[in-house]
């Protein structure tokens, strides 16, 4: 997946925010796989990954959190999420209660004409990350 924003966010010039008319894409490093062995029904087969947030540099950027994995990602990579009622979209359940759902892998990110995050970056910071992490 390629993320890219011109100046105004859209990369159209025309002064509007590409949160307006999208949402906000939020960009996240997997940092963990959390192991539950009793979860409900719904989320039986589902994998549950720990992200940490990260701006379009790839510095942390909030808190981590759990999200619901139907992409098939692993620590150190980078993807992008969704929030709210809309992540249990990503399930063939629907109705089913989670918070936050990884919807793709990013392999890297353009800002204004210039690459600022790629993969690789991501996966190296991970390592020094997790060292440092007490969870």
């Amino acid at each position: 997946m390629r993320v890219a924003c011109g100046s105004d966010g859209n990369g159209r010039g025309d002064g509007a925010s590409e949160s307006d008319i999208f949402g906000r894409v939020q960009l996240a490093r997997v940092i963990g796989r959390v192991v539950a062995t009793i979860k409900q029904d719904t989320l039986a087969a589902v994998t549950l990954q720990w992200i940490q947030p990260v701006s379009t540099s790839g510095a942390d950027a909030g808190k981590p959190l759990v999200a619901v994995d139907r992409v098939g990602v692993g620590p150190g990579e980078v993807v992008y999420f969704i929030t709210s009622r809309e992540a249990a979209l990503t399930l063939d359940e629907p109705f089913a209660a989670v918070d936050a759902g990884i919807v793709g892998k990013v392999d890297w990110v353009d800002v204004d004409g210039e690459r600022r995050l790629m993969a690789d970056d991501a996966s190296q910071s991970t390592a020094a990350s997790v060292r440092n992490r007490s969870v």
